[in-house]
């Protein structure tokens, strides 16, 4: 029973120092980078193009919103090809109904205004 426990407990140690070597090297890939991105900007490194900067931090932002709102990410599997075209497809309509609201707005052509201001 001895003989047991003790391999029991070489075997639980080297668990423990695999998941440890693992854990460290993760902080140091982390750490790493954490230091690259501290010296760009240290050395006055400037995004190339700061509309694609602004729209890579929009799409970080609303991931965030994603998950907090829906519990979920986009790598989520409970939902079928279909599922993503009929979302795919509700969103795009909402972008042409925003797009038609704005166009309006920016025309002054709402919908029947103008044939309201012939008819005066």
């Amino acid at each position: 029973m001895k003989d047991f426990r003790t391999k029991a407990k070489q075997i639980e140690d080297m668990y423990n120092e695999i998941n440890k070597t693992k854990i460290e090297e993760l902080i140091s890939i982390e750490a790493k980078r954490r230091a690259a991105e501290l010296m760009m900007l240290k050395d006055g490194y400037k995004p190339k193009d700061s509309i694609v900067e602004s729209v890579i931090s929009q799409f970080k932002q609303r991931r965030e919103v994603g998950i907090a709102k829906y519990g979920v990410t986009l790598d989520r599997k409970d939902l079928s090809t279909l599922d993503w075209i009929n979302h795919a497809q509700q969103e795009s309509m909402d972008f042409c109904l925003y797009l038609e609201k704005l166009k309006q707005e920016f025309t002054g052509n709402e919908i029947g205004l103008k044939e309201i201001k012939e008819k005066w």
